[in-house]
């Protein structure tokens, strides 16, 4: 039900609803978190909060180290999309370290971007351009097409802001 957040959201509710009664504790943090980023794409921010945090504390309390890296890469996002960027940059930072810790390429490629737009929202045009490029390097040798767009679309705004309009075309272009 990709992008039909009416349909998927009573089921994802359900399985939350399943997995808290049958005390499928991790299987329950991961309905949650994927409530809780459902909810926060569709603009309720209030209400996804909460979900994110308690599967947080559940990933934590069970020691679950991939799991806590994804909802914690989920809270950053929520995070920056409220603009508290110094609490989206922290789990963020977090989410980097468990997933180069796990050795998940993919979720270090999709923090890093994260960590990009972060520093870029806060004006740290340095950072913001390295952990893109970072991101990039990943992506490419991942081979995964639409985190190599991104990543190129991101560091085209950043040559964008820089004052540097023909390399930002390019970047664009290459997206």
């Amino acid at each position: 039900y990709q992008d039909d957040y009416a349909r998927a959201r009573p089921m994802l509710e359900e399985s939350v609803q399943i997995y808290r009664e049958l005390d499928m504790q991790a299987e329950y943090a991961n309905a949650l978190g994927a409530l809780g980023v459902l909810i926060s794409v569709q603009g309720d921010f209030a209400t996804s909060w909460p979900l994110l945090e308690e599967s947080e504390r559940i990933c934590r309390t069970l020691d679950r180290k991939w799991e806590l890296a994804s909802v914690l890469r989920k809270l950053g996002y929520v995070m920056s999309r409220q603009n508290d960027l110094q609490r989206a940059a922290v789990m963020s930072q977090e989410c980097l370290l468990l997933a180069r810790g796990l050795g998940d390429r993919f979720l270090i490629a999709i923090t890093l971007l994260t960590l990009g737009d972060i520093a870029a929202s806060q004006d740290d045009l340095p950072q913001a351009v390295a952990r893109d490029q970072e991101g990039l390097s990943l992506a490419r040798e991942l081979g995964n097409k639409s985190l190599i767009a991104l990543a190129l679309q991101n560091l085209a705004y950043l040559s964008a802001l820089q004052g540097n309009l023909a390399q930002a075309s390019v970047r664009a272009q290459e997206a």
